[in-house]
């Protein structure tokens, strides 16, 4: 009986989570597929304040730009830090497909208070799900710290991390489908990033995102700095919307774009990920240079993990040998 109570209380403690993190995991939840659909826009770095500036003037709400198209437009302005930890393999698997693996970790600098301050997860993109070049898939799976490694998977870099109710198999199945050997998988690229933010919503809903990035990619000790600007449709109503949903909502945006370029003609389309912009800037070619077992600042390679437990066996045993062979009383504990 008390064993029944403690699994109801497991079940229902659960369902409690995923409730809680239903705005982060919605459109299907956890392992669902989202579609991104976003314009990405290279800004040279020498008129970046100028841009920002014209994002704030042109999309204040005293005098909002987007109102020609709609009155029920709205936006808020925001500035946030995000730090994107990139996963891949020897094969560069990831890189080639301009796919991305990443642990992203967001802290926002406008509102401590924010539900979504801190908050870590992990994310899986794809790239070529269909005939239109602004798509992406993307996956998002909550993250949750374990402690000491009792299996192969609790040592990986990337599994560790994975919160195992209800997504212990998915994540690794996932990979598998794409062709990706989740296990092949290690720390590559760090990419951090100043975003400033233009919310927009349109009577009410969320409607598209602008994010004017500061971008520092990093490996192997190097560094480099670019700035991107990103007009996101939300994610959530494009997945779930209609043909002509879609469609009017990528015309705004287009019309967002063309607005945008006729301001600053400097400013160019490039629909290349960061994590392939960033492997570029950084004159890679290859991750031959990463730390030995694919150790990556704090975390341990499954190789590595089981070095170090048979390390501990291994000494363990001397130890037990050295004291039967000093004394006849049974080996203590050692405390």
């Amino acid at each position: 009986m008390k064993q029944r109570l403690l699994t109801l209380g497991a079940l229902l403690f659960f369902c409690f989570s995923l409730f809680g993190q239903s705005s982060e995991f919605d459109a299907g939840g956890y392992d669902a597929m989202r579609i991104e659909n976003e314009i990405k826009l290279t800004v040279p770095n020498e008129i970046v304040d100028s841009v920002w500036q014209y994002l704030q003037d042109r999309y204040n709400n005293s005098n909002l730009f987007l109102k020609k198209f709609d009155s029920g437009f709205h936006t808020k302005f925001a500035e946030d830090f995000f730090i994107d930890q990139y996963y891949d393999n020897e094969e560069m698997q990831l890189l080639k497909r301009q796919f991305g693996v990443r642990h992203r970790t967001r802290y926002v600098l406008t509102d401590s208070t924010d539900r979504k301050n801190g908050r870590q997860l992990l994310q899986v993109k794809v790239n070529d799900i269909d005939s239109n070049q602004l798509n992406r898939a993307e996956y998002k799976y909550p993250i949750k710290y374990y402690g000491t490694p009792n299996t192969p998977i609790d040592g990986h870099p990337l599994f560790r991390k994975i919160h195992r109710v209800p997504t212990a198999r998915s994540l690794p199945y996932r990979l598998n489908e794409l062709g990706i050997d989740g296990f092949s998988l290690f720390p590559t690229i760090l990419i951090e990033q100043l975003r400033q933010r233009v919310y927009v919503s349109l009577n009410g809903g969320s409607f598209a995102t602008f994010t004017l990035d500061g971008v520092t990619a990093s490996f192997g000790g190097k560094s480099t700095h670019f700035t991107e600007l990103e007009l996101e449709l939300n994610e959530i109503n494009y997945t779930l919307g209609d043909s002509t949903t879609r469609a009017k909502m990528e015309e705004i945006n287009e019309q967002i774009k063309g607005d945008l370029l006729a301001t600053f003609p400097s400013i160019r389309q490039d629909q290349t990920p960061k994590y392939n912009k960033g492997f570029m800037a950084l004159g890679l070619q290859d991750f031959s240079s990463r730390p030995l077992f694919g150790v990556q600042e704090e975390y341990l390679s499954v190789g590595l993990i089981f070095l170090l437990l048979l390390a501990t066996f291994l000494y363990n045993q001397m130890e037990k040998k050295a004291w039967q062979g000093q004394t006849e009383a049974p080996p203590q504990e050692a405390q």
